[in-house]
């Protein structure tokens, strides 16, 4: 509850300093959608109350607590349909079948993977900050990736399961 606080808090200050800028808004909008809907099919699959994902919830994206409070009720699997006009509704699918699997591991890629997606946009952008903003959460990213792959292989985790905590972009 805490770490959910503390970033419930931190995403609205970075919303109050990246006031006026498209791109770092758009950002924590995608960081903000993506977290909740992970923590949401979390919550649901590990049968926790609806007051965890609610506090939980992060603000400033597309998605709103009304929307996905509508859904809580619903199984699991329905969530994906509930989510089909929304860029998200491939994270929740795929995300809710590696769930099925016994593993969070495929929706904790395919949420990095989605924020990362946002960020190839900068590539086009040749003055301003959005490339350097960029650069730094690409490398924040290849540090998580090793990181993981440390500890997947010191966990004698196969490879496969290895592979699956990588996330990247083509």
């Amino acid at each position: 509850m805490l770490d959910a606080t503390l970033d419930r808090v931190q995403q609205a200050e970075q919303l109050v300093l990246a006031d006026g800028s498209s791109f770092v808004l758009g950002y924590l909008g995608v960081h903000a959608d993506v977290e909740n809907v992970r923590t949401f099919v979390r919550v649901k699959a590990l049968g926790e109350e609806k007051t965890s994902f609610e506090v939980a919830f992060l603000p400033g994206g597309t998605l709103t607590r009304a929307q996905l409070a509508e859904i809580w009720e619903e199984e699991l699997d329905a969530v994906p349909g509930r989510l089909r006009m929304t860029p998200y509704a491939r994270l929740a699918e795929e995300g809710i079948a590696g769930v099925r699997q016994g593993t969070m591991l495929r929706l904790e890629r395919l949420s990095r993977e989605r924020e990362l997606k946002y960020l190839r946009v900068s590539r086009y952008m040749t003055f301003g900050y959005e490339p350097l903003f960029a650069y730094y959460l690409f490398r924040e990213n290849e540090i998580t990736n090793l990181r993981q792959l440390h500890a997947a292989k010191e966990a004698g985790l196969e490879e496969s399961l290895c592979r699956e905590t990588v996330a990247y972009v083509d």
